[in-house]
């Protein structure tokens, strides 16, 4: 990955500086500054131009600043960064504003691959963040350890912690990437792990459902035995009810069949006939019964009649007297007595209703007597006819001697008649218990089709077990392999060596190969078992046998070939190799021989990355022909000039 162009506008020392940091070979940077007589190439903005990179594309610069922090002091406002990276054939532009007019605090991100540009910000800074570290294939502290020697900050690898070093060589090396598929793959494992547990579970579940269905179909299958039984009992019972009724059946049929009926109705028939030859003098004793009956009714009618004008004279004769006894007795009104004269005509009204009454009397006793005689007459004449009548009486007695017999005769078809359908009732009673479908049955065919069908279930859950299993297995030896004794161990065995190799290169041309610097990743525990461990030991056969124990200028060559060599690893094993080194003032505290040794070093990995920019206070123009004079103009804003050594 290149970055072809870095603009800059109110950074830090820079108010304005557009700089191509691509293909450029070895740079010298080197300042002048004008707006203070107290520093010389202090202030300028030398440092500024890789903190700017750093935090275009990070939010952050090799000295922890961020936020307002990297405002000019001057300017105060309307800070950016703008940094063009081309990865192939694809081109990335990402601007950082900060207190801007136009981009406020925003962070914005394209690319173009040769036809279309597309804009990859986000919603927010930090999503927008994390496609830029995507770009750029790694983190920062990864980012400016592989190309930024800082003047402040330049990577002090020998003395750092396990932690951090472990941080930095695995990201360079690509390690992290395993650690991240190492993390995906636990996660994988577990949950291959846990959907192990719900198969299982449902497979258990299926068996469990099986197991209840089995218990039921024994339990129904012992239903329908134990009822097969009782209809066999039922049979039996029924069979003993018809038994007894087929003599009794048999018998009755005798004594029907035995009685002739033809013969009776035939006697019954003729005595019918006889009653019959008496049946109009019947009708005339009939209709001379009806005339004394109608007589004695018209009798009891004026026997009534008689009673009730009797019981009218009797009330009408005590009315009469009690008029005639009021002769002499006072007057109610006066007092006076009542005399003949005063109460003649109340008494002759009296004794008129007294003779309406005797004679109705009369009349009605007339009516009686008369009356009584057509009873007498109508009496005698309906005797005397009867007696003339024909005499049926043995006739009738012999034929309810007949219709006894009849009666007999039915009495024994009822019977018949009521036991064959009792016998037939019981008939079709077997019949319907001999067709009777045992109810259990359907029970055991559903339990049976269910039991095939959970069968079926359970055996493709054993199925997905098995899978499962084997998946648990495949996960666990992923998780294995990219665990820290898997294929990142075999990472950082080939890592360890390279590592090695090249920081014995550096340190060779720097100090003849007085001082070791000794990468450690990988350390075996008491057991054999490989842990990680990262440390880098430093030993000086002329001198100190630990990295603090040895001088300054020796610390600065083995911080430099330890930088160099984690370069060299990240431009062998990032996803992304970076063409561009910057060094801070890594001359400072070397002397002249390793000055020189230092310029070789420069010089190859120009070659080898492209740019290789030196930021140094020190004359280095014997070495390096190309300088970048960066310069703090007294109106304090910033100009900066190429030119050949």
């Amino acid at each position: 990955m290149k970055f072809p162009d870095l603009e800059i506008h109110n950074f830090l020392a820079i108010t304005d500086a557009k700089i191509n940091l691509s293909d450029r070979g070895l740079v010298l940077l080197q300042g002048n500054n004008h707006a203070d007589s107290s520093a010389d190439s202090n202030g300028v903005g030398k440092s500024s131009i890789p903190e700017a990179l750093e935090w275009c594309w990070f939010g952050e610069t090799a000295r922890g600043l961020a936020g307002d922090g990297v405002i000019n002091n001057v300017a105060k406002k309307d800070c950016f960064v703008k940094s063009v990276a081309v990865d192939g054939h694809i081109t990335y532009t990402a601007t950082r504003y900060r207190k801007h007019k136009t981009g406020k605090n925003t962070f914005t991100l394209k690319s173009f691959d040769g036809f279309k540009e597309t804009d990859l910000t986000k919603g927010t800074e930090k999503l927008t963040e994390e496609v830029a570290r995507g770009i750029i294939g790694c983190s920062l502290d990864v980012f400016a350890a592989s190309i930024y020697a800082a003047q402040e900050k330049m990577p002090d690898l020998p003395a750092m912690t396990d932690k951090n070093l472990k941080v930095i060589i695995e990201e360079a090396s690509g390690a992290s990437l395993l650690e991240n598929v190492y993390r995906h793959a636990a996660k994988a494992l577990n949950d291959a792990e846990k959907e192990l547990v719900t198969r299982k579970a449902t497979a258990s579940a299926a068996q469990s459902q099986l197991d209840f269905i089995r218990s039921q179909l024994v339990n129904a299958t012992a239903q329908v035995s134990s009822w097969d039984v009782n209809r066999g009992v039922r049979e039996a019972d029924i069979r003993a009810s018809v038994t007894p009724l087929l003599p009794v059946i048999k018998k009755l049929k005798e004594d029907v069949d035995a009685i002739d009926k033809a013969a009776i109705e035939a006697k019954i028939a003729d005595c019918d006939s006889k009653i019959g030859l008496v049946a109009e003098e019947q009708k005339g004793l009939t209709a001379l019964d009806k005339t004394l009956a109608d007589a004695k009714v018209y009798l009891g009618m004026y026997q009534n009649e008689v009673a009730m004008h009797s019981n009218a004279l009797t009330r009408a004769s005590a009315a009469l007297a009690g008029v005639e006894h009021q002769v002499g007795c006072p007057c109610t009104s006066c007092g006076r007595p009542l005399t003949d004269r005063e109460l003649a005509a109340a008494k002759a009204s009296k004794q008129a209703d007294v003779d309406t009454w005797k004679k109705a009397v009369a009349e009605a006793e007339d009516k009686v007597r008369a009356q009584e005689i057509a009873v007498n007459d109508s009496q005698r004449a309906r005797d005397e006819f009867a007696a003339t009548m024909t005499d049926i009486t043995a006739v009738a007695t012999q034929r309810a001697v007949y219709d006894k017999h009849l009666a007999s005769y039915y009495d024994l078809v009822r019977q018949q008649t009521s036991i064959v359908n009792n016998a037939k009732n019981l008939r079709d009673q077997l019949i319907a218990v001999q067709a009777e479908a045992n109810p259990h049955q359907k029970t055991i065919d559903t339990l049976t089709k269910q039991a095939e069908t959970v069968e079926k279930a359970l055996t493709e859950a054993l199925a997905k077990v098995t899978e499962q299993e084997e998946e648990v297995a495949l996960e666990a030896e992923v998780v294995k392999i990219y665990g820290p004794a898997g294929v990142r161990a075999t990472i950082l065995d080939d890592v360890t060596p390279f590592l090695n190799s090249q920081t014995a290169k550096y340190l060779t041309i720097l100090s003849d190969g007085n001082i070791e610097a000794t990468w450690t990743t990988l350390t075996p525990d008491a057991k054999g078992n490989l842990k990680e461990k990262f440390t880098i030991d430093v030993n000086n056969s002329l001198g100190g046998d630990n990295f603090k124990a040895i001088s300054g200028g020796e610390k600065r060559k083995v911080r430099i070939a330890t930088a160099l060599a984690l370069q060299d690893l990240v431009a062998t094993r990032a996803t992304k190799p970076i063409e561009l080194w910057i060094g801070d003032e890594i001359d400072d505290a070397l002397d002249k021989s390793g000055l020189e040794r230092l310029m070789q070093i420069l010089e190859e990995k120009a070659r080898e990355r492209g740019s290789v920019f030196v930021i140094s206070h020190n004359e280095l123009r014997d070495h390096i022909k190309q300088v970048m004079l960066i310069e703090k103009l007294a109106n304090k804003t910033t100009r900066i000039t190429e030119m050949a050594a």
